[in-house]
């Protein structure tokens, strides 16, 4: 399909367009490969708050660019990552929670920052990103908050239905195959299909070692799952609140108060005093 090509070709045409004094590249050397970022600053000068921003399943960090533009205009700084086994990163995906542990390098490199907030750092991710953000908050990275749009939590469960329902049959051959085509041309690279995840994956698990605050936001009208998933990890998390959109899809493009309402809280986390 040529999809590596095609993606190679844009990310250089994208920084070669973009990059400059407040937009670089970051590249962080790991035992395990590489991983890569944009680091974007609302300005010159700093010492900013930096919010480490993860893509979906369907994404990279270049997909994050308008979301990042929300943050920044609220002067805070926007690290876009390519999560393992997405985009230029070259850490393979594993599917457990060494995808999550191994971002600690790219935190403790963005901290390291001369115009970087060293206090620690803000999360956001959409869909499959909060996994990683949650992870990271319970396994002793410096999180100041985090911020999940239509997270899931507990990858294990891979039913849109109640637990105690019959299972619903699997999605036509042609639609996972348009689904695989849209990930790769995306940056995605090619996984095992279906996934399969480790035992441990579920932050359910250590949602008792999260101690940072945490906003779980969704629409009403999304799939059970991301839904009822962002409710059970909010019962376990003293400092998690939930808030529900009424006429949210998944993820919420069709609300964009709801991703301005959720960057203002984050700047009142990471920035009370610039309110």
């Amino acid at each position: 399909m040529h999809v590596g090509e095609v993606y190679e070709q844009s990310i250089r045409l994208y920084e070669q367009t973009l990059l400059g004094p407040n937009l670089e590249k970051v590249v962080v050397p790991t035992s395990r490969g590489k991983l890569v970022g944009i680091l974007e600053f609302p300005a010159d000068g700093g010492p900013y708050p930096v919010v480490m921003m993860f893509h979906g399943s369907v994404g990279t960090k270049e997909t994050l660019a308008e979301e990042a533009a929300r943050y920044l205009a609220r002067g805070l700084a926007a690290l876009r990552v390519d999560l393992p086994g997405f985009g230029e990163s070259t850490v393979p995906r594993t599917s457990s929670p060494a995808d999550a542990e191994i971002l600690k390098d790219l935190i403790t490199a963005v901290l390291a920052h001369p115009r970087a907030d060293s206090r620690g750092v803000g999360l956001y991710g959409v869909s499959y990103g909060p996994w990683h953000a949650a992870q990271l908050c319970a396994r002793g990275a410096p999180v100041r908050a985090m911020v999940s749009i239509s997270g899931v939590f507990n990858p294990l469960e891979r039913q849109d239905v109640d637990p105690k329902a019959v299972k619903t049959a699997e999605a036509p051959p042609a639609v996972l195959q348009a689904w695989r085509e849209a990930r790769w041309k995306a940056g995605g690279q090619v996984t095992p299909d279906p996934v399969t995840w480790s035992p441990d994956s579920s932050v359910y698990d250590v949602a008792d070692r999260i101690h940072c605050p945490m906003l779980l936001v969704y629409g009403a009208l999304e799939p059970e799952r991301y839904r009822r998933q962002s409710e059970e990890l909010a019962s376990l998390v003293p400092t998690a609140r939930t808030r529900v959109w009424r006429s949210g899809v998944h993820v919420l493009f069709n609300v964009p108060e709801a991703h301005e309402a959720a960057a203002d809280w984050m700047k009142k986390q990471l920035a009370p005093s610039c309110q």
